[in-house]
């Protein structure tokens, strides 16, 4: 609630003391957890400001809202005791697929580990994160599973990541059995940037997945496409 309140920057330090002066004028619709219908309940009864919530006898609370509104209560003298879970950084980023029936269509698959591979090289861009490492995993028609990872030069090119995985299922896939599922997943994340070298096939293509994540946040994921997976269906 403090960092909500403290823009930009979202730094505040409120020592003990401070915590009721800090919440008592502010809105109730300010208390994490609250819902709308909540908060329309509460504002009825003249109820807007955490203030006033906190004035409320429990019994009545309770009444009126049973647990959770007591919990609201709590929350409104400054009070939560839920646990306080440390901030950790993402460490792979990954998706699979189970087909509608058990399938040996290699073409389907590399069709498939494309989409999927620029969704998930996508999302790592968006988090502003590049991959050193890339696992696909299948699974056959037995529930048998298959792993195999291969460490990469620091990337979050589709291209770059689009050749790695078919290579890795070219080489995870050996018994030409049906398969059930495939899945592919991207690790040892680092915050950064693709470094591009001027003129070179890596610079086309950090031009191009730059023009098309613009379009992709604008209109949503799935405005622009490769045309190879256009007509996938699993």
């Amino acid at each position: 609630m403090v960092t909500n309140e403290c823009k930009p920057n979202g730094e505040k330090k409120v020592e003990a003391e401070g915590v009721l002066p800090f919440l008592n004028p502010l809105s109730i619709r300010k208390i994490p957890g609250l819902g709308e219908k909540s908060f329309i309940r509460l504002s009825d009864m003249g109820i807007k400001k955490i203030f006033t919530l906190a004035q409320i006898h429990p019994d009545q609370m309770n009444a009126l809202m049973g647990k959770s509104g007591l919990l609201l209560l709590q929350k409104a003298k400054g009070i939560d005791n839920s646990p306080v879970i440390p901030y950790a950084e993402q460490k792979s980023i990954g998706t699979q697929c189970t087909f509608k029936a058990d399938t040996i269509d290699v073409d389907m698959i590399n069709t498939l580990l494309i989409s999927m591979v620029t969704d998930i090289a996508f999302q790592l861009r968006e988090k502003k994160k590049l991959a050193a490492c890339i696992t696909v995993t299948i699974r056959y028609a037995n529930f048998e599973d298959v792993t195999k990872q291969a460490m990469i030069p620091y990337t979050s090119l589709d291209s770059t990541l689009i050749q790695k995985a078919k290579e890795l299922f070219k080489q995870v896939y050996q018994k030409r059995m049906l398969l059930r599922l495939v899945g592919v997943r991207l690790s040892s994340l680092v915050n950064g940037f693709e470094q591009i070298d001027l003129y070179s096939e890596s610079e086309e293509q950090y031009s191009l997945v730059q023009a098309m994540d613009k379009i992709r946040r604008r209109f949503g994921e799935k405005a622009i496409t490769r045309a190879s997976i256009m007509n996938l269906d699993m």
